[in-house]
Formats: C-alpha cells, structure tokens, sequence
C-alpha cells in the first residue's frame, strides 16, 4: 500500500509538473484548462470527449493523463485535478466523497500473443491460470510451453475487475506474475512474449495480441462487462460540471456510439 501511495503520488505530481508548464501558454491565449487523470482503459473514449468538446468550446483545452482508476479517485478527491476517471465501481467510502457519471460499458479480454494457438478457455481455466495452479500451455490445450503471466498493479480498475470477475475475491494471482502499470505495457509485453498471457480493455485493439474467447457458462459479455466512469468533487468546477453535462448528453452520447460502431 506504501508503494502504491508514492507511486500516486510522483505520478500526479508530474502531471501536475507537466500541464503547469502548458497550462503558462495557454492562459497567454486565454483559454480555459480543464485536467483528467485516471483509467488507461479510459483514454480512447476520453479522447475523443475531449476532442469533440473543444470543438465546441475553443477557448478550451483538455488535459488527459493515464495511471489507473484509485489515481482518478483521489486526484478528484483532493483537487489535483478536474475529473477523474475511474474503471470500476465505486466503493461505499469513495461514495461518500465523490459523484459518479456513467460514460460507458467496457468489456474485459484475455489476451495472449497472436502466435498462440490457444482460441477459447473457461473462466475457471483462466482463473487457474493467473492462480498458478495451471503453468503449462498444455494444460488448457496448446503447446508444451511455461506461461508467462501479465498482470496489473492493485491500484487499476483492470485488475479490480480482474479479481472480482475471474478469481472472484478468492484466490490470488500467482506473486510470479510481471505487473504493469497501464494498459499499453500489458499489450506490449504480452505481444513481445510468444507465451505470455494478460488482461485489458476492449476497447484496445493492437497487432501482436489477439482476444482469446471466454467460455463463462452465461452471457459472456455482461459477466465481464464494467463501468465506464468520471468521478467530481462536491466542489467541481463549472468547467468541469460542464464536460460532464457534454458527455452525458446527446452529443457525447453520439460520439461515444459513433465509437463503438466504429
């Protein structure tokens, strides 16, 4: 828990180090600063929020920084920054001091690289997996090779899904797993590692990986489906109220189906 505290905060003190300079700039040309800081998983529908609402507001200008869902939580908590983006739901505690929007759905994948010739697993497969209680490709049908396990640091929506979903709070991931800090290491290293295997958002598509099917026994989609959230202070900011209002309304309604169409 040390370690994630410091690492939250050296992350958002560089945030804060690197939009300060920006932020110089922009108030000479008089436009309006508004900071988001969360969910890796919720950078590409952040982006294009962004995008569209300064579209609409030129003299805006939107600051979008990764890190995972409790750096979004306690950035909106404490002021550090505008709105923060979170990946999973709220806890009773976190309730209490935040409000949350609901931007979207997101869908968990398993990936591994894109010469594995595994297709499908169980969830108690994968489960056993991230457990070590299986360490073999041959185990659950592929070649005679030790698997290398990716996973995320505790402080992620990722991994908070991960482990209500897959080990269902119970068991734990195997401590010789390679954590990683954002959804963009976890794709990297699993597509430079012909025998690794990892989690992330759908909402990432890269080459190197590929989604192996989740056999769940139910609706695959809704049993690892979760939330897609931006969290305010009591005391937000007009600015910041006024993106949400965007986002939840009709135009960011539109551009958020106009991505998942795409």
């Amino acid at each position: 828990m040390k370690r994630l505290l410091l690492y939250l905060i050296a992350v958002l003190t560089a945030f804060i180090t690197l939009t300060g300079c920006d932020r110089t700039t922009v108030e000479k040309e008089n436009k309006a600063v508004l900071r988001i800081a969360g969910s890796t998983s919720m950078i590409p529908v952040s982006q294009e929020l962004a995008g569209a609402f300064e579209k609409k507001h030129p003299g805006v200008v939107i600051h979008i920084e990764g890190g995972d869902s409790s750096l979004g939580i306690r950035g909106a908590a404490s002021g550090i920054v505008d709105v923060g983006s979170v990946s999973r739901s709220l806890t009773q505690e976190e309730r209490s001091n935040l409000t949350s929007y609901r931007i979207a759905e997101d869908q968990l994948c398993i990936i591994v690289n894109g010469n594995n010739t595994i297709k499908e697993m169980t969830i108690n497969q994968v489960k056993e997996v991230f457990g070590g209680e299986i360490r073999n490709w041959s185990q659950v049908g592929g070649l005679d090779r030790p698997i290398t396990l990716i996973t995320r640091e505790q402080g992620s929506g990722t991994y908070s899904v991960f482990d209500e979903v897959i080990m269902r709070g119970k068991a734990s991931i195997d401590p010789k797993a390679l954590v990683m800090t954002s959804t963009g290491s976890v794709i990297s290293t699993v597509a430079g590692d012909a025998d690794a295997i990892g989690y992330i958002s759908s909402d990432y598509s890269e080459e190197g990986v590929k989604a192996v099917k989740i056999d769940t026994g139910e609706n695959s989609l809704s049993a690892l489906s979760r939330p897609l959230l931006y969290v305010l202070p009591d005391n937000a900011g007009q600015l910041a109220q006024d993106f949400i209002s965007f986002c939840t309304g009709k135009e960011g309604r539109q551009v958020i189906e106009g991505r998942l169409e795409n």
